[in-house]
């Protein structure tokens, strides 16, 4: 027979000498509130919080009319939530076939060098061209092992992990929203999940 355990709470007397497990002083609505801090687990909370930044989001959105500066705004919160390295936008030309991008961020030197001009693709090339053409996210933990991934003229082979998403509008493809870390396995599940939500 193996014993059971159970977590020890300290515990102070309450009203009417009941025993409660809140600091002597402290309003039972605060205790109700670690209560659930205690009882939602990581990924629930990142679940809040993301929802919590695409609310706050979305009228900002719609407060601009400027590709760039909805692209910059867009790779901004999505760094308050998701640890990546560099995020990219890109949005579709009228032509239907080039990616340009509209907006791009970087947090290490190995992305410093990077310009506009170096970032455009089409649709079908690379892994954002291939988004853009199947209209679905792809995520690689390494890029390195994407046979049609295309290396960016200019940069080092390195290990990142690319998540890339496509952006819809009536049931198209607009847009593609790139998000890279160095080292193997960058991201996980919620991560992705957040900007599919925006896109």
């Amino acid at each position: 027979m193996t014993a059971r355990t159970t977590p020890r709470m300290s515990a102070c007397r309450g009203e009417r000498g009941r025993i409660s497990s809140r600091p002597k002083g402290e309003p039972p609505v605060a205790e109700l509130e670690r209560r659930i801090e205690r009882a939602v687990d990581v990924p629930e909370l990142r679940s809040v919080a993301q929802l919590k930044m695409l609310h706050s989001l979305a009228p900002r959105l719609n407060r601009l009319s400027d590709s760039e500066r909805i692209g910059e705004a867009i790779t901004a919160e999505l760094r308050t939530l998701i640890d990546y390295h560099n995020c990219r936008i890109y949005l579709l030309h009228p032509d239907g076939r080039t990616l340009w991008p509209v907006a791009f961020r970087g947090a290490l030197t190995e992305y410093e060098g990077e310009t506009y001009e170096e970032l455009v693709t089409t649709v079908g090339e690379g892994i954002t061209g291939h988004v853009a053409a199947t209209g679905e996210s792809f995520y690689t933990p390494n890029a390195l092992e994407v046979p049609w991934a295309v290396q960016i003229e200019g940069t080092s082979e390195i290990v990142e992990s690319i998540l890339a998403v496509p952006m819809d509008y009536d049931d198209r493809c607009i847009g593609v929203i790139v998000l890279s870390n160095l080292g193997y396995d960058g991201f996980d599940e919620q991560d992705q999940r957040l900007p599919e939500l925006l896109a």
